[in-house]
């Protein structure tokens, strides 16, 4: 009787006795089950349907792409506009100056400690503000590649980068407080150069050397430093038309935006932080296109297998937007070739050459300190310019191949020109005609120093 009854209550749940015969909690439950199941009935049932879906987007988006483009704009303004004028100032200031036997004082090495510090700070905010935008699969493809393992090379490798501008800004100064030494003997060496030495020659004697060396560093500056503050302002324009941060959720981050970020980052002297961005503005490339057959496809995939169809058109049927992928790569492309040029050419590897001419040209009358730093300052040139190479070379193809082989080229000159200074007799090499002699009578020549015109230049007594 007790089995009938459970059968006949579980059958006619919603009548009134069978309703009063259950306890209120039972009843509540039962109604919402009875509810479910009629739903289920009529509109049709899908057991995924009572999952969560939803799109992972960060945390505050609006505040790490603000934090991100605030750190690199200020970092790359006080290393462009800030540094040159504290380098400026020194040389103005007696005990501050640059000299001749001895280089840049040793005292604005406190100042560059400080903008180091500032540096690091910097790039850890800026580092985390990138990271934030990026979704857990991303960073783990990342850790895969390695590419988050190589942050503290990069790391270093921006400290010695603001280092290098540090001496580079000084290095005219220096030159200025050896002028009559280095014109007069430069004009020597570039007059035995064939067809257009003598020109060169006449150049060298109406600007002087410091005034040619002031004139690439301006150069580097303007170019790399304030056009690209410029540029930044106008890659926060591009990223406001491509990327409205106000919506929600964040619409996808394109790969231009990435490479944007990136430029901006070489400007700021964060390699950290261009790396990162580089490596995710590649991943952007590979955009979903829903307007593809998915089934030609992988008709196509087979018949690329079979000899049927070529690389090309195997390409054009993958389910990746196409231009998207074009647009991604030019901006790839622009980006790498204004590295090379900007960043390596202009402001690695011609300073880098003179910094070797000037050593030899100064080799007797420096002390062993101002060599050390010259030497210091070639090493940390060459070193980003053999890493920058490498890696645009392997972004570019055979374009980044030329023009790395141009640019070293020009990094292994420089070298050579050191080691000529210790082998030749006059310590000056020239490219065409080997080891220069010099009649320029420097073996009894001194700089003051702490004289009124920091110059000046005169016999010892």
């Amino acid at each position: 009787h007790g089995h009938k009854t459970s059968n006949k209550l579980t059958r006619a749940s919603s009548a009134p006795s069978a309703a009063k015969a259950l306890p209120k909690c039972c009843q509540s439950a039962k109604a919402r089950m009875g509810n479910g199941q009629s739903t289920k009935a009529t509109k049709g049932y899908d057991p995924m349907m009572e999952r969560s879906f939803s799109v992972w987007e960060p945390e505050n988006p609006k505040g790490s792409i603000l934090t991100l483009e605030a750190g690199l704009l200020r970092n790359a303004t006080l290393t462009w506009v800030g540094l040159p004028i504290i380098v400026t100032v020194q040389a103005l200031i007696p005990w501050t100056q640059p000299s001749c036997s001895h280089g840049f004082n040793n005292w604005g090495l406190l100042v560059l400690a400080a903008l180091e510090i500032h540096h690091v700070l910097a790039e850890s905010q800026s580092w985390a503000a990138a990271k934030e935008l990026l979704a857990p699969p991303e960073l783990a493809v990342l850790r895969q590649l390695g590419i988050l393992g190589t942050r503290r090379r990069y790391v270093i490798l921006g400290i010695l980068e603001v280092i290098d501008l540090y001496t580079d800004l000084s290095f005219p100064f220096i030159v200025r407080a050896c002028d009559s030494l280095t014109t007069q003997r430069w004009s020597e060496a570039w007059a035995e150069v064939p067809l257009v030495g003598g020109a060169l020659s006449q150049v060298v004697l109406v600007m002087r050397f410091w005034g040619i060396t002031l004139v690439v560093i301006l150069i580097n500056v303007a170019v790399t430093g304030l056009y690209g503050l410029w540029k930044m302002r106008q890659q926060v324009d591009l990223r406001k038309k491509m990327l409205d941060i106000e919506e929600k959720p964040l619409p996808r981050i394109s790969g231009e935006v990435f490479f944007a970020w990136a430029q901006s980052s070489h400007t700021a002297m964060m390699p950290s932080c261009a790396m990162l961005c580089e490596e995710m503005a590649s991943q952007k490339m590979w955009k979903y296109d829903h307007t593809k057959d998915a089934v030609h496809a992988t008709q196509a995939r087979a018949n690329y297998v079979h000899d049927k169809i070529d690389h090309v058109t195997l390409a054009k049927s993958e389910l990746n937007n196409d231009e998207e992928q074009a647009r991604v790569e030019a901006a790839g492309t622009i980006h790498f070739l204004l590295l090379l040029f900007v960043k390596v050419f202009l402001g690695n590897a011609l300073s880098l050459w003179f910094q070797g001419s000037f050593l030899a040209l100064t080799f007797e009358v420096t002390e062993t300190e101002a060599r050390i730093k010259v030497i210091i300052s070639m090493i940390i040139s060459a070193l980003q310019a053999v890493v920058r190479c490498c890696i645009a070379s392997g972004k570019l193809g055979l374009p980044g191949v030329v023009m790395s082989i141009f640019i070293m080229s020009f990094v292994v000159w420089s070298f050579v020109k050191v080691y000529h200074a210790y082998t030749c007799v006059d310590h000056l090499w020239n490219l065409t005609t080997g080891c220069v002699a010099s009649s320029t009578d420097h073996g009894n020549l001194y700089f003051h120093t702490t004289s009124a015109d920091p110059y000046a230049f005169a016999p010892a007594r």
